[in-house]
């Protein structure tokens, strides 16, 4: 026999050394780039625990801010404007008096063109003056606001008015500008204006708005900075915007420290990614070895673990994104049994268990949720998980197993929150309905991705099994109408087969599907086949033992045809194919060497030959085993424990010299209770009923 690194055909370092470096960098990434934890509190509500400064930090302090830009506006007085009716008003007395007396021309040299182009000018520039006191003139020039057009006099706030004080300073203003007319115009015109006595004065809100934004900008906001271990708030207190922004900037400052592309970091993150896949693949290669030595499983294995840590990534995301919003309400991200459902029903249970505690742990004290939560919940609900998928038939059952699993977290989180006093709060609500849904989303991916895997991945589950043994398939409706005879053959097979490779550890499941179809190449001709003759007349009596050979051999490869038209698994397809090996004929064998008087050498024996392969894996090899047996024994005159066991003994050893076995992982000592249990389920299901007297009227005869 060869061993079991000899036997298993995907036996590939270098495939193994590839899957294995991307889990490593996928495992690397999620350690290394995780999110940092910090309580999210919501305005308003009360908190529920002290939480304190982790780090050195600095917040924009909004409440300083305004006081500081108080501050600087206190500094503003109100700006006021001439009221344009008033300057109309005025306008209009001004030209009058220019028009009516003469007087005015004296000796002054101004034009009455100059003086007109004057009293418009004048009029024009009393709508565009805001006036106000010297602090907020020059607080408008050295904020680089608005420096001209702004008359500094004193004004009486409760009864604004021009004061005298105020002609000088625009005449002033006027003379400065340098404009087009001529100085007598100008001192005319003004001196006009200010015997004007009806002035009304009137706050310029609008000027006075933009004013005050415009000085607010220029205040610079204010950074309080905080202490490590300092406290930020207590428990019980209301939460303020304040608190949440410390909470922010604190949180912010933690992951700037962590400077993420640093080599020390990044080593960190490296040397425990690297640790625990070392740990893992040591793990498989010492007690799963068919994992081990399978890329394809190992392929699988890691897709699921991949898709866990992701969809454990992107929860983290929202939570974290929308902590004031969701952390409340998924305060139990049960994460892990997805992993470990899909792990359990593809693979084994096992490694199912081990895969739970390695992301329970993993994403428990990586995810920025809470740890003792996160870990309570998710192991228990794996543990369920797993137990629960142990009797699943069908994949509509995985809703099933994730109702139960989630009332299997519903003490739990009752527990939890009696704990933490929250037991008659909504929160107890909203983690049960929440859990639920985590749950039922779940079982709806697994559901899509179930087939998928199987078929990517070349995963033969319990549950397709079961499906293949619906006696409504169509392969074994027919075979149970149209060859009698095979069918009974065939869940004979099935029960020793099942019986024995379950006592070597083996897929009992598998082998006893595998019975059910590995004869239905026989639907092309049943009454070939002993079983299926039901009269005296032998039809194998009309052709030569060449041809008699024929059909029998050809039902091999018209069952691997018939049993890919119907889309059988592969795995189906090479039990079917490697039932017979590679082992003879024997009958028609024996008469055709008859037929040529005793010379062997004249009979081609690849004619009478099975073209094989040989059985390649332990069920393969159970199969073959029992289906001979089987067969044989209908032709035993009487069943007795002797009989039994020199029919299997002797039909194995002439199995083991073929050399039959040769190719398959089983070992002798598996060979040696492969016999007994076929022996004994075999003597069993053989045995002569008691035989009752004609006068018995019991009821099962």
């Amino acid at each position: 026999m060869r061993s079991i690194s000899e036997g298993l055909r995907e036996n590939r370092r270098g495939l193994r050394l590839i899957i294995a470096s991307v889990f490593f960098l996928a495992l690397f990434a999620f350690i290394h780039f995780r999110e940092v934890r910090v309580e999210a509190l919501e305005i308003e509500a009360k908190a529920s625990s002290y939480i304190v400064a982790q780090v050195d930090f600095s917040f924009p302090d909004e409440e300083a801010t305004i006081i500081l830009r108080q501050e600087a506006l206190s500094d503003i007085s109100s700006i006021y404007q001439i009221d344009p009716k008033s300057i109309k008003e005025a306008r209009s007395q001004v030209e009058d008096y220019f028009i009516k007396n003469k007087n005015w021309r004296g000796n002054n040299a101004a034009t009455f063109e100059e003086i007109y182009q004057t009293i418009e000018k004048v009029a024009d520039e009393l709508s565009k003056i805001k006036i106000t006191d010297e602090r907020t003139v020059r607080k408008a020039c050295e904020s680089k606001y608005m420096c001209q057009g702004m008359i500094q006099v004193p004004i009486d706030s409760s009864n604004p008015s021009l004061s005298k004080d105020f002609w000088p300073i625009f005449l002033k203003e006027e003379l400065q500008k340098g404009g087009a007319q001529s100085k007598d115009a100008i001192n005319l015109v003004v001196e006009r204006y200010a015997t004007y006595k009806d002035w009304n004065i009137e706050v310029d809100y609008e000027e006075l708005r933009k004013f005050r934004t415009h000085i607010e900008a220029l205040v610079e906001g204010k950074n309080t900075s905080v202490k490590a271990g300092s406290l930020i708030i207590s428990e019980g207190d209301t939460v303020t915007d304040r608190h949440v922004r410390q909470l922010a900037e604190m949180k912010k400052q933690i992951r700037e420290s962590r400077n993420l592309l640093s080599w020390n970091t990044l080593l960190g993150s490296a040397i425990i990614a690297l640790m625990l896949t070392i740990l893992i693949a040591r793990y498989f290669r010492l007690y799963h070895k068919k994992i081990y030595y399978s890329s394809l499983s190992l392929s699988l294995y890691t897709t699921i673990i991949l898709i866990t840590l992701g969809g454990s990534k992107i929860i983290e995301y929202f939570l974290v994104e929308n902590a004031q919003y969701l952390t409340d309400y998924i305060r139990f991200p049960v994460l892990v049994p997805f992993a470990a459902i899909l792990v359990s029903i593809l693979q084994n249970k096992q490694v199912a268990l081990f895969s739970s505690f390695f992301l329970t742990i993993t994403i428990g004290l990586t995810l920025a949720v809470d740890q003792g939560r996160f870990l309570l919940i998710n192991y228990v609900a794996s543990l369920a998980a797993i137990f629960f998928s142990q009797s699943l038939s069908k994949r509509k059952e995985v809703f099933k197993v994730c109702l139960l699993l989630w009332l299997v977290c519903v003490p739990v989180i009752l527990g939890a929150n009696m704990i933490s006093l929250s037991f008659l709060e909504m929160s107890t609500f909203y983690d049960l309905f929440v859990t639920l849904l985590l749950v039922m989303c779940e079982a709806v991916l697994i559901a899509l991705l179930l087939p998928v895997f199987e078929t990517a991945f070349n995963v033969m589950t319990d549950l397709r099994l079961m499906e293949l043994m619906d006696p409504n398939n169509e392969l074994i409706r027919r075979l149970c109408f149209e060859a009698p005879g095979t069918y009974q053959h065939s869940i004979m097979v099935g029960i020793l087969a099942e019986a024995a490779s379950l006592a070597i550890g083996a897929n009992g499941l598998l082998c006893r599907v595998s019975a059910l179809f590995h004869d239905i190449g026989k639907l092309f001709n049943p009454n070939y086949f002993t079983e299926n003759q039901f009269a005296d007349f032998n039809v194998h009596r009309l052709l030569s033992p060449t041809e008699s050979a024929m059909v029998i051999i050809s039902h091999v490869h018209e069952g691997v045809e018939l049993a890919k038209k119907h889309k059988l698994p592969k795995i189906i397809i090479d039990m079917i194919q490697q039932h017979h090996g590679t082992t003879m004929v024997s009958y028609f064998y024996q008469k055709e060497v008859e037929l040529r008087e005793g010379n062997a050498d004249l009979v081609d024996k690849t004619l009478f030959t099975y073209p094989g392969p040989k059985p390649q894996t332990k069920e393969a090899a159970v199969l073959m085993i029992c289906d001979t047996v089987e067969a044989a024994s209908r032709s035993l005159e009487e069943i007795n424990e002797k009989n039994v066991e020199d029919l299997v003994s002797r039909l194995i050893s002439q199995k083991i010299k073929m050399d039959q076995f040769s190719d398959s992982d089983i070992s002798f000592k598996e060979l040696e209770i492969v016999k007994k249990v076929v022996i004994h389920t075999l003597y069993v299901s053989r045995h002569s009923r008691i035989k009752y007297s004609t006068k018995s009227n019991r009821a099962e005869d």
